[in-house]
């Protein structure tokens, strides 16, 4: 139940504006985001953006080679999952995944509440621009009490 609430708010969050925020973009891939103020920025070159702050660290990267998710089998799909839980310390078996859309793109998110952190959360998501088929993915670990500003964020990102 408590999963089920925690999506509900990362997805309201998706769609409520931000107060105090600062905008930033990824020029190799054309990606414009917006993340709490006071984010520490670490690295934004051509593998990625890196951000940290007191609660709350953001990343995204390109995937080096694009994913055709229609093409992959359920058991290839689960796997990647299950790689992706491992790295962000998520524990699959309580994690929940849907399909989102942000601005110019679509994709998917999993959330689930990290395995060495109590109270706090894991989100990954595999983002397909529609306007150049880039793909990336992003990574937001966050405080349960943040979960709907990693929903901003996540909802926030634009491929132009």
């Amino acid at each position: 139940m408590k999963k089920i609430i925690l999506s509900m708010v990362l997805l309201l969050g998706m769609v409520v504006s931000v107060m105090a925020q600062d905008t930033y973009e990824w020029k190799k891939y054309k990606m414009q985001f917006t993340v709490p103020s006071g984010m520490e920025l670490l690295k934004n070159d051509g593998d990625g953006v890196v951000m940290k702050g007191t609660d709350m660290s953001f990343g995204i990267s390109g995937l080096k080679k694009a994913i055709d998710f229609d093409k992959l089998s359920d058991e290839e799909l689960q796997e990647l999952i299950l790689e992706f839980c491992k790295e962000t310390k998520i524990d699959p078996q309580n994690a929940d995944s849907r399909e989102i859309e942000c601005n110019n793109g679509y994709g998917v998110f999993v959330l689930g509440e990290r395995t060495d952190m109590e109270g706090w959360y894991s989100l990954f998501s595999f983002l397909e621009s529609s306007v150049s088929k880039k793909m990336a993915v992003v990574i937001i670990c966050f405080k349960e009490e943040l979960s709907e500003e990693a929903g901003k964020i996540l909802g926030g990102i634009t491929f132009k």
